[in-house]
């Protein structure tokens, strides 16, 4: 039922009109058709799709190569201070009783503090200018850790 000045709009599928024809046509030109199809689908869509597919592929293997370089430095970082114990740290730094543990705890600590605000600002600003920042941020303090004399600094 429709109003006045108003037209019906009828919709058809058109997949259901090609799946009708088909089903229509006799087998030796459904064949060739279907070769047909299936070499433009080799040709064309295939190496498309394999591209992109490899694009992102070798985006996800560059990305995880680089996350594994820096987790591989953050676990060298860590280490470090276990070889620096063996050298002489704790009577470098006159660390008595518990105070050597509490080194590995201050640093975990800070990771812990810091990864908030640094999961924010890796969402609000650009990340190549944020993590150059933080790794010269890093480097500086580790610098700087060449003049402590004591556990207090």
């Amino acid at each position: 039922m429709s109003l006045l000045g108003e037209t019906q709009e009828v919709h058809t599928d058109i997949g259901l009109e090609y799946y009708r024809q088909s089903q229509l046509m006799d087998p030796a030109r459904w064949d060739e058709v279907a070769k047909r199809v299936l070499r433009k689908v080799d040709f064309i869509l295939l190496p498309a799709v394999s591209y992109h597919l490899s694009v992102i592929v070798e985006r996800i293997l560059t990305v995880s190569i680089q996350m594994t370089l820096i987790y591989l430095l953050s676990f060298l970082d860590k280490q470090t201070l276990n070889y620096a114990s063996a050298y002489g740290l704790k009577k470098d730094l006159n660390l008595v009783g518990d105070q050597y543990s509490w080194i590995p705890s201050i640093t975990n600590i800070g990771y812990l503090v810091g990864s908030y605000p640094s999961s924010i600002c890796l969402q609000k600003l650009p990340i190549g200018k944020f993590i150059s920042c933080m790794l010269l941020c890093w480097s500086i303090l580790l610098v700087c850790t060449i003049g402590t004399k004591t556990l207090q600094a």
